[in-house]
């Protein structure tokens, strides 16, 4: 495999990102961990707003479901993603990035701002987010929930770090900026130098499956397997199946073999354990992930492209609310734009 060489499927991904600007009208209470919570509220709301069937009876489960709804938020198994191992969830074309301060009580006025972003063809979806987002109704932990508005959402480039405002509240008009990118382009624009070390700082807790139970260890193996699944997934649903084909198949499995030579040098992790509560089940569900940061050392250099791609769609269980997001350091790119906020 040549150094840096970006495949089919990897120069294809497009995704945009926005930041958006909650403001607070009655005083709530946010769990530690926020992205489940903004990922429920959005939910219950755009099935509300966008399902054109019964709420009570349903399941948003083709050929009878045609609405957005469906497709973004509840996505079925297709046919041709036959390599989805069993229980793993089907990947949505979103991900939420709350904000990771310890900040859990709001008062009138006080702001919570988050991150979204979009894979693919959801990109021309932004307006049934902005919509959601703009009639969410009460966010919080249960019996502390508040009111909440849209106050801001803003179109953020990804390679120079700039931004301008698409929303602003009470203006009813949303504007159309384009700040689409994808990896080829980012990596021409600011260009990662061939390596053989790099940390990893997992800045949301990481679930990474590895024969059946979380991996404590993150070996570098074990994260380009499910990075692979991950961008795979995103790919065959949402960005260009045709892409995902024996050349593919080949490519990643080159890539697992080669990560396998991979050192992990350094481990300085924490296992990080809470609670999110799910209204659908009307219970707290327990939640688990390995934080901190890790460094490996081998040829690194082409998984360069896969890893700067995984930034932005996140890795491992639970990533459409936020988790598994992690961020390359080396000492000469800790600044470098390229990365998320």
């Amino acid at each position: 495999m040549n150094p840096m060489r970006i495949p089919p499927l990897l120069k294809s991904f497009e995704w945009s990102r926005y930041r958006i600007v909650l403001e607070v009208e009655q005083p709530l209470t946010m769990p530690e961990y926020k992205g489940a919570t903004l990922r429920g509220a959005f939910g219950n709301t755009f099935k509300r707003i966008a399902c054109t069937q019964d709420h009570a009876s349903c399941n948003a489960k083709p050929p009878g479901c045609q609405c957005a709804y469906g497709a973004i938020f509840e996505p079925q198994k297709p046919s041709h993603l036959s390599r989805l191992r069993a229980g793993e969830e089907v990947a949505r074309p979103f991900v939420l990035e709350p904000p990771t301060d310890p900040q859990m009580r709001y008062q009138p006025g006080e702001t919570i701002p988050f991150y979204l972003t979009l894979f693919g063809q959801a990109i021309k979806q932004l307006v049934w987010f902005h919509v959601t987002f703009h009639n969410l109704r009460t966010i919080g932990v249960p019996a502390q929930r508040g009111k909440v508005f849209e106050r801001e959402m803003w179109a953020v480039n990804d390679s120079t770090q700039e931004e301008q405002c698409l929303y602003q509240h009470p203006d009813p008009i949303i504007k159309n900026v384009d700040y689409r990118m994808n990896l080829e382009t980012l990596m021409d624009i600011l260009p990662f130098p061939k390596t053989d070390t790099l940390t990893l700082q997992w800045e949301t807790p990481v679930n990474l499956t590895y024969q059946g139970e979380m991996a404590r260890d993150l070996e570098f193996h074990i994260l380009i397997s499910r990075l692979l699944s991950r961008v795979e997934h995103l790919g065959a649903l949402y960005v260009n199946v045709t892409q995902v084909d024996d050349d593919w198949s080949e490519t990643a499995r080159q890539w697992i073999h080669q990560a396998k030579e991979v050192c992990r040098t350094r481990q300085e992790t924490e296992i990080k354990e809470w609670k999110r509560f799910s209204t659908r089940q009307s219970r707290d569900i327990p939640m688990t992930g390995v934080l901190g940061t890790v460094a490996y050392e081998g040829n690194l250099t082409p998984f360069i492209p896969l890893l700067v791609l995984g930034q932005f769609t996140h890795v491992g269980k639970h990533a459409v609310f936020g988790l598994g997001k992690y961020r390359i350091l080396r000492e000469n790119l800790e600044k470098n734009p390229t990365l998320p906020n």
